[in-house]
């Protein structure tokens, strides 16, 4: 049986979760976004030799592309968390 409160909760969790699921898509557009101006603009730095700049050009955008991921992946964690909680957020009530 539910009651005034059952529907309040149902209502508001579901908003809870869109905000949440919305977050979490700015997150992946921020994330989107960062990537492009990275790998636009790699920022190298000036080195005489070719080896060293072969190499600190390699270090340097490992790094931002390990960054980028890890964003992406907390993006896609955090939207799926709202997606998942506007979708299933029922509560049964135990009768005494």
């Amino acid at each position: 049986m539910k009651t005034m409160d059952d529907d309040k909760f149902e209502k508001y969790s579901k908003v809870i979760g869109l905000v949440i699921f919305f977050v979490g898509i700015v997150f992946l557009i921020v994330t989107f976004a960062l990537a492009y101006g990275f790998f636009m603009d790699a920022g190298l730095p000036e080195v005489s030799s070719e080896t060293e700049t072969f190499f600190n050009a390699s270090i340097i955008l490992s790094a931002k592309f390990v960054a980028c991921v890890i964003m992406a992946m907390c993006g896609s964690y955090v939207s799926s968390k709202g997606i998942r909680m506007a979708k299933t957020m029922k509560v049964t009530l135990k009768q005494d």
